[in-house]
């Protein structure tokens, strides 16, 4: 009989924990729609950056950000879509691991972070190559310099 009701019960407690997320928006993916957001969530999320200009990924998925660290470092930030909210990376000389295009031509950023080491950024056509130049002065390699 208890093995039964696991067959029952089981699939229940899942289609409702989906059904509940699904209610609050937990499937939304975040959306950028202008500079100006982008700046307000970045500065909600990290206001120690001073931003100096600002870039949006085509599909509004995240922007990329240049400015200061605390007033004193130049560097990078990043906001990405984390279900239907944004999170933030400031990346500072020595944060940045790597940083290419992939196949589709988006910019790809390894960093230190134990918790998303990848993050992506597709870009208008053109825009990634300055960036890809700026993140890699941001690695180990190119703080050396």
């Amino acid at each position: 009989m208890l093995f039964w009701m696991l067959f029952v019960f089981a699939p229940l407690g899942v289609a409702a924990t989906l059904g509940l997320t699904w209610l609050v928006g937990g499937f939304k993916d975040a959306r950028l729609e202008a500079a100006d957001a982008a700046r307000r969530w970045l500065r909600e999320l990290d206001p120690a950056f001073e931003v100096q200009d600002v870039v949006l990924a085509v599909d509004g998925r995240g922007a990329i950000f240049t400015g200061e660290i605390d007033g004193r470092e130049p560097g990078v930030a990043l906001l990405v879509p984390l279900g239907d909210r944004f999170f933030s990376r400031v990346l500072g000389s020595g944060d940045v691991v790597a940083a290419s295009l992939d196949e589709g031509g988006a910019l790809r950023i390894d960093t230190h972070d134990l918790t998303r080491r990848t993050l992506r950024l597709r870009l208008e056509e053109g825009a990634a190559p300055a960036w890809l130049a700026l993140l890699r002065e941001l690695t180990p390699e190119g703080a050396g310099r």
